[in-house]
């Protein structure tokens, strides 16, 4: 086998119990010898069994945010105490295959990468609601964050840890979109980006429309997160609410991501596929403006608030 650098594993968990058993579990039975990995897991101010579960497991190293600071500041809090060269980043609702440390290793060395985005599985079963097969042609498609993009989701994300120390960490005052900003970042640094097909995690689908509209609205208020704080071209989007076609439901337009989800094998009848475009409408379209909206009047706030505090 090819030699391994030592790989430092981060996940931050914020109310984790439900799914960290599994990852946990999957950590420990990879292929690659335990002494050329470690995985820390940053508590990010759980109000469940979260901490308990990593210090009881031998797979783990818990690390205790002092309060809630989010998931971003809580994978720079991991990177500070990892001792790895090369660094992998995943969720506690994820599932790394078995050759995962290996196959990502190998990645990582390959074609002089700096940083890896890993194949994010998300499986529908035989039988998908219409919000899992929405879910699945939107979002953790990596192949298309790559090419289309020009980064990779923490879901699944490698890299050396060269790029954090000449690219800065990740961005503490984003809630979400955060890996969009710091592979924007680490573009304009020169570092290299590759897609990984074989270095694999699972990840199950959203299944449920309320699941779909709380992540949309998120990506809203995330727009005007980046127009405020992000140190990159995200910045400079432009206001979601603006758009006067953000408001209105394209039922002739194909869906964002459509192509995934035949090169699936899954078929939608044509009842599914209008099923899925309304609930792309109510469940992500709109939620997202509304997000933008809210984001962007609590950025004038705030903004305001910082300019009346004495000098």
């Amino acid at each position: 086998m090819t030699e391994l650098p030592l790989v430092s594993v981060v996940v931050p968990a914020r109310n984790g119990e439900n799914s960290l058993p599994r990852l946990l579990e999957a950590l420990g039975q990879q292929t690659a010898p335990v002494e050329l990995f470690e995985v820390l897991v940053v508590d990010d101010g759980s109000e469940d069994g979260s901490a308990e579960i990593v210090e009881a497991s031998p797979h783990a190293r818990l690390i205790r945010a002092p309060e809630r600071v989010g998931s971003y500041a809580a994978r720079n809090r991991g990177v500070s105490e990892a001792r790895g060269t090369v660094l992998a980043f995943t969720d506690t609702d994820c599932v790394p295959a078995e050759d995962w440390i290996e196959a990502g290793c190998a990645a990582i060395q390959a074609d002089g990468a700096d940083v890896v985005a890993g194949h994010v599985e998300v499986p529908l079963g035989q039988n998908p609601s219409t919000a899992a097969l929405l879910d699945f042609t939107r979002y953790l498609d990596q192949q298309r964050h790559v090419d289309e993009h020009g980064f990779g989701a923490t879901a699944n994300l490698w890299l050396r840890r060269e790029v954090l120390e000449r690219v800065g960490p990740f961005n503490e005052r984003l809630t979400t979109g955060g890996d969009l900003e710091f592979g924007d970042r680490a573009a304009r640094g020169g570092f290299a980006l590759r897609y990984a097909p074989d270095v694999v995690v699972e990840h199950q689908p959203r299944s449920r429309a309320r699941q779909l509209a709380r992540k949309g609205y998120r990506i809203g208020l995330g727009t005007a997160e980046h127009r405020r704080h992000a140190n990159a071209p995200t910045r400079h989007r432009p206001r979601i609410y603006a758009r006067p076609g953000a408001y209105v439901p394209h039922p002739r337009r194909a869906l964002d991501g459509f192509k995934r989800l035949e090169r699936s094998g899954y078929t939608p009848t044509r009842s599914r596929m209008l099923a899925m475009h309304t609930l792309q409408y109510l469940c992500l379209q709109l939620p997202i403006v509304v997000g933008s909206i809210v984001g962007s009047i609590s950025a004038v706030g705030a903004g305001r608030r910082s300019s009346r505090r004495p000098r």
